[in-house]
């Protein structure tokens, strides 16, 4: 294939898609409890990963706990329990994003997050004057800080 090939999908691959896609078209839709579920699930396990590759020490289990039941956990710190909650509230929001649908562009993931600070819904260590004060600056127009 030159770079200059529009049709990256071989046609075979791409009768193959669509006979699935048809497939998936004509089942019945799952139940809303299997969907909660299943949206749970995802919630917890985009927490867990998403926080471990920070360096989070909570475990998949006491990630759950404290993303579903907003438990506390004995041996952890603050600010990785913070992070927990902030990080499923965050995928929450951007999962209502998602449903609603619209246009969706490469700095709404940024609007959000600076939505959720400014809400304080996701709360910075060490921050104690509003949301990001003191942790991140913004640049002026010009670009200086």
């Amino acid at each position: 294939m030159s770079h200059t090939d529009t049709n990256i999908i071989p046609s075979e691959l791409g009768l193959r898609i669509k006979e699935k896609i048809t497939l998936l078209h004509s089942m019945p839709p799952l139940p809303t409890d299997v969907i909660r579920k299943r949206d749970e699930e995802l919630k917890v396990l985009h927490t867990y990963y998403s926080n471990a590759i920070d360096g989070n020490s909570l475990d998949l289990s006491e990630t759950e706990s404290v993303v579903t039941e907003g438990m506390t956990i004995e041996a952890t710190s603050l600010p990785e329990h913070r992070e927990a909650v902030n990080t499923a509230t965050a995928f929450e929001r951007m999962e209502t994003l998602a449903r609603e649908g619209g246009h969706q562009s490469a700095m709404r993931p940024f609007r959000v997050f600076m939505r959720l600070l400014s809400e304080q819904i996701l709360m910075v260590p060490g921050n104690t004057g509003g949301p990001m004060s003191g942790v991140l600056e913004r640049p002026t127009p010009s670009g200086r800080r």
